[in-house]
């Protein structure tokens, strides 16, 4: 299976493996425009669950700081030889598909707590394993295909491309809005019973 993953990784890119070197590369030039996304898909989530958890709110201040230490390791990268960055795009889809899907995942763990604090901070939670080796390998890795079986696991396994991260996503949205509509539900069915509830302590005291 993993095998299978840095195989699919180097066949949708034009059918010839990078580096280990180059694959760090294009997931830390990757990793503030997926942290961007990240941040948009837990701010519309938590919006989607606010009518359930009033509490709950989404902090855009640990993903600015995360994003000026992202953009901060980028800089080192420009020193390197001329295509060091070639594989961007490719670590956009299958990093970034990766690293929505154990975000998804955490954030809807993190709901439960309903805290701002801990649903901001969960929602970063994925690069603490996605991040350390696409580092190790983009400035000290090996300059030969053979990365081993680890940065497959981690990196591509999670969200395969996005075969993985479409289902979640459709799994988690359907749970939320079904919810919302039992709330409204509720909400319909206790308004009348209040209002009669109140008239008939009126026409008590008046009677």
């Amino acid at each position: 299976m993993i095998r299978r993953s840095l195989w699919l990784w180097a066949l949708l890119c034009g059918g010839c493996e990078a580096t280990g070197m180059e694959y760090g590369q294009g997931i830390l030039l990757a990793a503030p425009l997926i942290t961007l996304a990240g941040a948009l898909l837990s701010a519309g989530y938590a919006k989607l669950w606010q009518p359930l958890a009033e509490t709950l709110r989404f902090s855009w201040r640990p993903t600015l700081m995360v994003l000026v230490v992202f953009t901060a390791l980028c800089v080192g990268i420009v020193f390197f030889p001329p295509g060091s960055g070639e594989w961007i795009g490719e670590a956009l889809w299958f990093v970034g598909a990766s690293y929505l899907t154990l975000q998804l995942l955490v954030l809807r763990i993190a709901v439960r707590q309903g805290s701002r604090k801990n649903y901001s901070l969960a929602s970063l939670a994925p690069w603490s394993l996605l991040y350390p080796p696409a580092l190790i390998f983009g400035y000290w890795g090996p300059a030969t295909s053979e990365v081993g079986a680890f940065p497959g696991l981690v990196w591509v396994l999670p969200g395969y491309a996005g075969l993985v991260l479409v289902p979640v996503l459709c799994a988690l949205l359907i749970e939320v809005l079904v919810r919302r509509k039992r709330l409204a539900d509720r909400r319909k069915n206790v308004l009348p019973e209040a209002r009669a509830r109140f008239r008939s302590e009126q026409i008590r005291t008046i009677l």
